[in-house]
């Protein structure tokens, strides 16, 4: 592909991302991303062949770029809760992509996938959230193998739902201006509560292993 098709793509992709976003798949035309960027609907079908794909397309790239930061930042942050929090601030880096990607996601206009997006979507190997096999690692390493893969499974969706919620949160201009006049809703407060909720998810998980051992345990002698 040569840089200025590479460009035009680009650019398709990032005017499309803003008004699916902003209309949704079915109150957004091929004719209004065209005019968004600049480009000749030819383009967008020799791209994408078809809105629907184009749609497809944005979220899988999305995930490949959480997918992507993340490796990158588990290369420096070996430990769960330094992790949650570099992953946090990532995501508050790329705040527009966040909040875009799940506007497209929480809509009841999302096109039926095709089988390559769907094998993207529906693939029963994944845990959880995009790089959610990343957070499974790095707790894995942590917690040892005492406790149970469902239990650490559990933990990863747990933390990742904690820093979606807190980044969407501080994505929006609304709690940006009341984080201003109230310390309890800053970045660095919101970094320390992301420390205590990873620091406590392993402690459930590590109590939940521990207990579980002790009634065997206990249901062993009792034989």
């Amino acid at each position: 592909m040569s840089v200025e098709s590479s460009n035009t793509k680009e650019r398709i992709v990032s005017s499309a991302s803003r008004l699916f976003a902003r209309s949704g798949f079915d109150g957004t035309s091929i004719r209004d991303i065209a005019s968004e960027a600049g480009v000749n609907i030819a383009a967008i079908n020799y791209h994408f062949k078809h809105k629907q794909n184009l749609y497809w397309e944005i979220y899988g790239l999305a995930q490949k770029r959480i997918e992507d930061e993340m490796v990158r930042i588990s290369q420096a942050n070996k430990n769960v809760e330094e992790f949650v929090v570099a992953v946090f601030d990532s995501m508050n880096s790329n705040a527009d992509m966040l909040r875009n990607t799940f506007k497209m996601i929480l809509t009841d206009s999302i096109p039926d996938p095709d089988e390559k997006f769907e094998a993207l979507i529906d693939n029963p190997q994944k845990i959880g959230p995009p790089g959610g096999e990343i957070l499974f690692a790095i707790i894995d390493q942590e917690v040892g193998d005492q406790v149970a893969k469902s239990l650490k499974v559990w933990a990863v969706r747990v933390l990742f739902s904690t820093m979606i919620h807190w980044a969407l949160m501080h994505s929006t201009g609304h709690f940006r201006k009341c984080s201003q006049n109230n310390p309890d809703l800053s970045l660095e407060n919101t970094r320390e509560l992301l420390r205590l909720a990873s620091r406590s998810t392993l402690s459930f998980i590590k109590n939940q292993s521990s207990a579980k051992s002790s009634k065997r345990a206990n249901a062993k002698r009792r034989k």
